[in-house]
């Protein structure tokens, strides 16, 4: 006759864990190893359930706690801004003692796909952002997304573009976070480079014998001219950077 598995409680002495109960059995020679094998499987099977249960009580109550990220990254066009957006570092600086009050951590990993179609055109990057909870449970969320590539960066600047851009569209997913524009009344315009900043400019378009025009377009802007203080020094790093792939 096949052997069964059974638990009762009769009073407060009795052990009222399951690892009280494995111990137990553990020590009685009559129970066959294969109820304990049974009874470490449902030990198993309660521990990841709590664990789920755990994880979602928890999330919930970061969800709860979410702040709103204002966006200070900027993409500009023709010397104007297309749009905004947060950086990663902006909304790690906010979010992480949220999460981690709770018992969370987060993990990030990627996966390169080469283009099937083309040997030089660039692939796509798979971003997975891992939440692990404290309680053993863990959850993922990945996003693909084509590799960024810009003349003016080096292939690892490339990739590192990519990678944050990742990083951060698959947090704000995870975490259902909102951002909004900043408020700008009252700030002044960005003021223009020099007259000897621009000559800069210039002398590093020839030197690196790079297309003025192609330039311009990286910078969103018509002429060098219009490149503001705050994106002389990307102008310059993007000139010397040109060619070093």
């Amino acid at each position: 006759m096949a052997e069964t598995l059974e638990v009762t409680v009769q009073d407060e002495a009795q052990p009222r864990g399951f690892l009280e109960m494995i111990s137990q059995a553990s020590r009685d020679p009559s129970v066959s190893v294969e109820k304990l094998e049974r009874l470490m499987a449902m030990k198993e099977r309660y521990d990841s359930i709590q664990a789920e249960v755990e994880f979602k009580a928890a999330f919930s109550r970061v969800q709860e706690k979410m702040p709103t990220i204002t966006k200070h990254g900027r993409i500009m066009v023709k010397g104007q801004v297309r749009s905004t957006y947060a950086p990663y570092e902006d909304i790690d600086k906010e979010i992480r003692p949220i999460y981690t009050a709770e018992g969370f951590s987060l993990s990030f990993d990627s996966n390169y796909v080469p283009n099937p179609h083309s040997a030089t055109a660039p692939g796509s990057l798979t971003i997975t952002i891992k939440i692990n909870h404290r309680m053993g449970h863990s959850e993922t969320r990945s996003v693909a997304l084509p590799i960024d590539r810009n003349e003016y960066r080096t292939g690892v600047q490339d990739l590192k573009s990519t990678v944050s851009f990742g990083m951060r569209v698959a947090t704000i997913m995870l975490f259902n976070i909102i951002t909004v524009d900043v408020d700008n009344d009252g700030q002044k315009t960005t003021e223009p480079i020099t007259l000897e900043q621009k000559n800069q400019i210039l002398d590093l378009i020839i030197d690196r014998n790079a297309d003025e025009a192609k330039f311009c377009r990286y910078m969103d802007v018509q002429k060098v001219e219009e490149i503001t203080q705050d994106r002389f020094q990307m102008a310059i790093n993007a000139l010397h950077n040109k060619g070093r792939r």
